[in-house]
C-alpha cells in the first residue's frame, strides 16, 4: 500500500475517533487499528515531541471525557446532533 494510501487510512480512523456521535455514545469502542491510526496522525503532524506528548495527554483526556471534554454544554451538543434511531 502507497504512503497516501496508508495516510488516508490513518486519517479516516482519527476522523472516525475525534466524531463526538460515536465517541459520547453510551456503548463505545475504540478498536486497536483506530486508536493506532490516530496516534500515526498525531505522530506525523507534531513537529516536536513535546507537541506529540501533548496531543495524546489530550486524546487520552478526550477519550475519557475528562475536563472539557466531559462538560454539560459538550454532551448536550452530541446528543442534539444525534439523529434519533
Amino acid at each position: 500500500m502507497s504512503f497516501y494510501h496508508t495516510m488516508l487510512k490513518f486519517l479516516s480512523y482519527a476522523g472516525y475517533f475525534f466524531n463526538p456521535r460515536f465517541q459520547y455514545k453510551d456503548n463505545v469502542h475504540n478498536d486497536r487499528e483506530v486508536t493506532r491510526g490516530t496516534m500515526n496522525v498525531i505522530t506525523r503532524l507534531a513537529r516536536t515531541m513535546n507537541e506529540r506528548l501533548d496531543a495524546m495527554t489530550e486524546v487520552e483526556r478526550y477519550r475519557m471525557k475528562l475536563g472539557i471534554y466531559g462538560a454539560y454544554d459538550i454532551r448536550c451538543a452530541v446528543q442534539r446532533l444525534t439523529p434519533v434511531e
